[in-house]
């Protein structure tokens, strides 16, 4: 990788781990990036904005955290790739050509679509804990797949979040 005099912007290899992060994860906070990279959480948020600057991110907040006083860590910062971000993760490979920008990144669903990243986190951590459990397919986006169930007296849709598959390796195929 090419250095440049301070001051101006380039990327570093480190940013390369962050954007496949949000390739794959979707929704970050500076929280999730700094348990991910084991980084000190002020440079974190630092890079982070750097990153949101160059418009490789886009940043919102979650909207409860709106009503937080002026004085209060940046923590609930919402980070997401840009257009220009997921065109740069296809170009380094972490995102493929069906990857698209999302339009449905609404301030309504962002809780919503925070928890299924920790979820998602957290799933992937457990399985990195456990060893012989792994994490060998997810995938996240609204109408993933649509089903229905029919109950005695109702029909009731289906339409999950996410689907994922998990392996364990001390059980048959």
């Amino acid at each position: 990788m090419t250095t440049h005099p301070r001051g101006n912007f380039y990327l570093k290899e480190t940013d390369e781990n962050i954007l496949r992060w949000f390739a794959e994860f979707h929704y970050l906070q500076p929280l999730h990036v700094q348990i991910l990279s084991g980084r000190n959480i002020v440079a974190v948020r630092r890079r982070l904005r750097q990153l949101c600057d160059e418009k490789l991110l886009t940043r919102t907040t979650v909207p409860f955290a709106r009503s937080a006083p002026v004085w209060s860590p940046p923590d609930q910062f919402v980070y997401y790739l840009s257009r220009k971000g997921l065109a740069l993760t296809r170009e380094l490979g972490f995102a493929d050509e069906e990857s698209r920008y999302n339009p449905e990144k609404s301030e309504a669903l962002l809780p919503h679509d925070l928890f299924l990243t920790t979820f998602h986190l957290t799933l992937v951590l457990a399985t990195e804990a456990v060893g012989t459990l792994h994490l060998i397919f997810w995938e996240q986006r609204r109408s993933i797949l649509q089903d229905s169930v029919q109950t005695r007296d109702c029909r009731y849709s289906v339409n999950p979040d996410a689907l994922f598959f998990l392996k364990d390796d001390t059980k048959p195929q």
